[in-house]
């Protein structure tokens, strides 16, 4: 079953129209269910991708790069709770102590 035109909207918000291609998508979300599954594992295999690498590099002052930035982006992003499923704020029963 493929994501719903309203579901790949959503995941396309969240993990950006240039890659996975739609079909990846889609095949990701037959096998692990959920949207927010799919967003998941798109945005993991990002962070795994950025810190497999050096975060920062330069080259004698002609080139430097660093995607600190991005990773934090992402980690933030990972623990969004649009993506964990949670849409709202807990009852405060379940919160008061």
């Amino acid at each position: 079953m493929a994501l719903t035109d309203n579901d790949l909207a959503w995941v396309r918000s969240k993990v950006g129209t240039s890659a996975p291609t739609t079909a990846e998508l889609n095949e990701t979300f037959d096998r692990l269910g959920t949207k927010e599954a799919v967003v998941r594992e798109v945005l993991d295999t990002r962070l795994a991708n950025l810190t497999a690498s050096p975060a920062q590099f330069s080259v004698s002052g002609e080139y430097s790069q660093d995607v600190s930035a991005n990773i934090k982006a992402l980690q933030d992003q990972l623990g969004s709770s649009d993506i964990n499923g949670i849409t709202q704020a807990a009852p405060d029963y379940l919160t008061a102590r």
